[in-house]
């Protein structure tokens, strides 16, 4: 989509939300109330400019062609909030929050943000039928080869929805990012190739190492009107967490081994946390008493079984479950549980059968140290063991320790009694850290108890 085409759109889409907003809260105002408050077409009218402002210093109206669907719905969701969040804040302050009900607020809230994510749904469906037919295409180069230049080329290939079409490379080297693409010259004459093609798109590939090469295509590409996008190759390295960038008095901080899950992001998973431990230990308080009586009067020894583990940023604490074996292991003598282990008692065997030894966690979570879904947090003694052998094994602390996590999910936890099982665990916490969203969390908790993962490999 050219340049006056999207600014058109954006600013049909500001009308559109807005006005929608206004419609969407005249409705339910007007059905559960039996009469307009007064001053009814002002509050309308403030509530008209308080989306639009709120939704244009968002970032809400710019191209999405090469973002998820969900990344543009969470930007809707946390923006609609905080509109929804300063209305009330508004209304407390004037003293009128007594004409607008709760319900009506909430009813509000889930119904114009339903409708406005229907529409950017259908609006996405439109665009992509219009680019798989060849409108609204982007043309584009690619100035590099590499990782970063690979890497691209084969997201556009898989992606084909966001219209863009590469022509071919520039590269002062005669080796090719793929035979099917066309090497259009060196990089000397990607200017001249660009402004006579009248080119949309230059991906810029090249190694950070030849930022002098760079600042040259920089500034010929400066006079040409093409949108430029750099593409380093070290966001390719496996060790990259994450890849956000943040401004420090307007220098570009870019962040490569930090976590996701900060800011709001931090607070709703912190509140996911509190509600579903919350919930699941209220249900199995009674199985929670049964066990411990069993326990008890089964064997010698106490109830929990504490030992010190790795938490958030490789900070210790204590962790807490049932004891299931008859000796402690509360000492520097550290041994793996192994398959038909004969320190595990017979009540502990049917414990870790099903993971309710795993059940006083929840305590953890509720203090903080832990979360419902995350890396399973190993023993200090074995994360001594493997932080010296395994890349980048400490960095599944860069968020808090889970109950579930995908590598449980994926059949990697119990014994690691080869070093392949250990590699893949941690493959799979990384995965985790550098994908995190809300949604995978509850997509994991769903599919944890449907597939019965939490009993794979337990003894």
């Amino acid at each position: 989509m050219k340049q006056n085409e999207q600014f058109h759109m954006m600013t049909v889409l500001r009308l559109l939300d807005a006005l929608y907003g206004v419609i969407c809260f005249f409705c339910v105002t007007v059905f559960f109330t039996s009469q307009k408050p007064p001053l009814f077409t002002f509050h309308l009218t403030l509530l008209f400019f308080v989306i639009a402002i709120i939704f244009h210093h968002a970032g809400i109206y710019r191209s999405w062609r090469f973002s998820s669907l969900n990344q543009e719905f969470t930007r809707l969701f946390y923006c609609c909030l905080l509109v929804v969040l300063t209305l009330i804040t508004i209304a407390y302050a004037a003293d009128i929050n007594s004409l607008f009900p709760r319900k009506t607020i909430l009813i509000f809230s889930v119904c114009w943000y339903t409708g406005i994510i229907c529409g950017r749904f259908l609006l996405r469906t439109i665009l992509h039928t219009l680019r798989a037919q060849g409108y609204n295409i982007r043309r584009a180069v690619i100035a590099g080869e590499g990782d970063a230049g690979r890497h691209l080329l084969k997201a556009v290939k898989n992606n084909s929805w966001t219209g863009v079409r590469i022509l071919g490379t520039f590269s002062d080297e005669q080796n090719n990012l793929n035979n099917e693409l066309l090497r259009l010259g060196t990089l000397d004459k990607l200017a001249d190739y660009v402004q006579d093609e009248n080119i949309d798109i230059v991906y810029l590939c090249l190694p950070v190492h030849k930022e002098k090469k760079i600042t040259q295509l920089l500034t010929k590409l400066s006079d040409t009107g093409v949108s430029v996008h750099f593409i380093p190759d070290i966001f390719f390295y496996d060790l990259v967490l994450s890849s956000n960038i943040e401004f420090f008095d307007q220098i570009p901080v870019i962040g490569l081994l930090d976590t996701p899950i900060k800011g709001i992001n931090a607070l709703l998973k912190r509140s996911e946390d509190l509600i579903i431990a919350s919930l699941i230990l209220l249900i199995s308080a009674p199985l929670l008493s049964i066990v411990a009586i069993l326990i008890k009067i089964s064997s010698s020894g106490t109830i929990f079984f504490i030992q010190w583990r790795y938490g958030l940023d490789g900070e210790p604490f204590r962790i807490y479950k049932f004891r299931t074996m008859t000796a402690s292991e509360e000492d520097n003598k550290f041994r793996q549980t192994t398959r038909n282990d004969k320190r595990v008692t017979k009540i502990g065997y049917w414990l870790r059968r099903f993971s309710i030894d795993e059940l006083p966690q929840l305590f953890n979570v509720l203090c903080g140290n832990m979360s419902m879904v995350g890396p399973r947090p190993h023993p200090i003694p074995m994360n001594e063991k493997y932080r010296k052998t395994v890349n980048g094994y400490m960095l599944h602390h860069k968020v808090k320790p889970g109950i579930t996590g995908l590598a449980q999910l994926r059949g990697y936890r119990g014994e690691t009694d080869t070093m392949n099982k250990i590699i893949n665990r941690v493959e799979s916490d990384l995965e985790y850290v550098r994908d995190w969203s809300l949604w995978l969390d509850i997509k994991i908790i769903f599919q944890t108890a449907y597939s019965r993962a939490w009993s794979n490999n337990a003894y």
